[in-house]
C-alpha cells in the first residue's frame, strides 16, 4: 500500500525484490520477483468470479463505474446499505454508507392509530 506519494507505508508481501529500488532508471529491464507462494484458488474459478463481478459494473447495480473507462469488478451491497467493493488489475478499494430509512409521518399516525383504537381499551 503506498501513499499519494508513492511512498509504502504497508508491504503484506514478504518477498523481495533486489532491483526495485533503484535510484535511477535508465531503460534496464524492469525487476522481477519470484512468485513462490502456494496457489489458493484454481484459475478457472478465479476468472468465473472475476467475469461475474465485472458484470455488476457493465451490466449489474455498480453502472456508474464504468465512467472510470477501465476494467473494474465489484461487489455491491443490499437496499438497506450502500456498499461497493471494487478492484481492478492494479488496485482495491471499498466504501461503505449506512442508510437509515425513516418512515413517514402519516404512516407513523396510522400504526399509532391503529394501536391505541377506543376498542382495544374496553
Amino acid at each position: 500500500m503506498q501513499d499519494r506519494d508513492g511512498k509504502t507505508i504497508f508491504q503484506a508481501d514478504s518477498r523481495q525484490c533486489n532491483a526495485c529500488d533503484a535510484t535511477v532508471w535508465s531503460n534496464q529491464a524492469e525487476p522481477t520477483v519470484t512468485d513462490d507462494r502456494d496457489q489458493v484458488l484454481d484459475p478457472m474459478t478465479a476468472y468465473q468470479i472475476t467475469s461475474m463481478m465485472e458484470g455488476v459494473v457493465q451490466r449489474g447495480t455498480a453502472t456508474v463505474v464504468k465512467a472510470v473507462g477501465k476494467p473494474i469488478a465489484g461487489k455491491t451491497g443490499t437496499t438497506k446499505n450502500t456498499t461497493m467493493l471494487g478492484l481492478s488489475a492494479s488496485h482495491r478499494t471499498s466504501s461503505s454508507a449506512s442508510t437509515r430509512i425513516r418512515q413517514a409521518p402519516l404512516a407513523r399516525h396510522r400504526q399509532y392509530r391503529r394501536r391505541h383504537r377506543r376498542s382495544d381499551l374496553h
